[in-house]
C-alpha cells in the first residue's frame, strides 16, 4: 500500500508534472495532495500513476498523457494528433485581439500559409 506522500517522494519526475499527475489520476489538487498526504492508493491509482511517471520520464508530453492542456483558461483536447497550445500562442494571440479592428476584421497576409513550429 503507498501513500500520496510515498509516491510523491518516490517519483523522479519534476514535482509540478507529479502534482498534476496526482490531480488528474485522484482528482486531488495541490493543496490536497499536501493535507491528506497519508491517504492510502488504490492499486488501480497506483498503477495509473506509475504507468502516466514512466512515460512522461520517456519524454511524452504532460498534456499528451492527460489528455487536455488550458489555452485561454480553457481546456482543450488534445492527443498526439494534434499540436499542444502553448503560452508564446496566447501572447500572438493577445497581440492579435489588441490591434485588429473592433468591429471585424480583414487580415490581408504576404504569405498563404502561416507555418507553426
Amino acid at each position: 500500500m503507498t501513500t500520496v506522500r510515498e509516491w510523491l517522494l518516490s517519483s523522479s519526475l519534476d514535482s509540478i508534472d507529479k502534482s498534476f499527475i496526482l490531480e488528474h489520476v485522484c482528482g486531488m489538487n495541490k493543496a490536497a495532495q499536501l493535507i491528506h498526504g497519508d491517504r492510502v492508493l488504490s492499486s488501480d491509482e497506483a498503477n495509473k500513476l506509475n504507468d502516466i511517471a514512466k512515460k512522461r520520464s520517456e519524454g511524452v508530453p504532460l498534456p499528451y498523457l492527460l489528455g487536455t492542456q488550458e489555452f485561454f483558461g480553457r481546456p482543450f483536447l488534445v492527443n498526439p494528433s494534434v499540436l499542444i497550445p502553448r503560452p508564446d500562442t496566447e501572447c500572438l494571440v493577445e497581440w492579435l485581439i489588441e490591434h485588429l479592428p473592433k468591429n471585424g476584421f480583414r487580415l490581408h497576409c504576404r504569405h498563404r500559409s502561416l507555418r507553426t513550429s
